[in-house]
């Protein structure tokens, strides 16, 4: 059986176990091995939590947090992925953070207006609109139920602050 080496990247982290031939070990290889197991030929790391990594820092393992390539929040509400491992600065945080009741308005305006926009599509047919310029009673009947589903809408629409007619 061929021996198995960690291999480290050059901060140091686990990546995976790699064969060493003969006497030679490959570059940036150690003996040692983060916690964890042997099952048959594959190493089973034991588990971190999210955003933490092995890393050997000269003389054993050591847990480390990891942010790389997760987007981070800063209080300001602006946002960057992390270029190095290490803990997040105070105050960054990889949880958006909440919208803003003007988000919110915005948001529901768009989903009510939404809703409007397909009940017109739904009740005003090409033949819909033609048979109320000449009264006909499928259309007139078919106006009457777009707009009773309609004024719904709205009243839901004058509902939402921010819009004309809830000021």
């Amino acid at each position: 059986m061929t021996k198995s080496v960690a291999q480290l990247n050059f901060e140091g982290f686990f990546l995976y176990p790699a064969p060493a031939y003969g006497d030679g070990m490959p570059g940036g290889a150690i003996e040692s091995f983060p916690p964890g197991h042997w099952e048959d030929d594959t190493f089973i790391l034991d588990e971190l939590p999210e955003h933490q990594r092995w890393r050997h820092n000269g003389q054993d393992y050591e847990s480390a947090p990891d942010y790389r390539g997760q987007q981070v929040y800063r209080p300001d509400g602006t946002t960057y992925y992390p270029d190095a491992w290490g803990p997040l600065p105070e105050g960054d945080s990889i949880t958006p953070p909440p919208p803003t009741p003007e988000a919110i308005a915005v948001e529901a305006r768009q989903y009510v207006m939404g809703e409007l926009a397909a009940l017109d599509a739904e009740y005003y047919t090409p033949r819909t609109l033609a048979g109320l310029a000449i009264g006909d009673e499928y259309a007139v009947e078919a106006h009457r139920i777009h707009e009773e589903k309609a004024e719904l809408w709205r009243e839901r629409l004058a509902a939402i602050p921010g819009t004309e007619a809830a000021e």
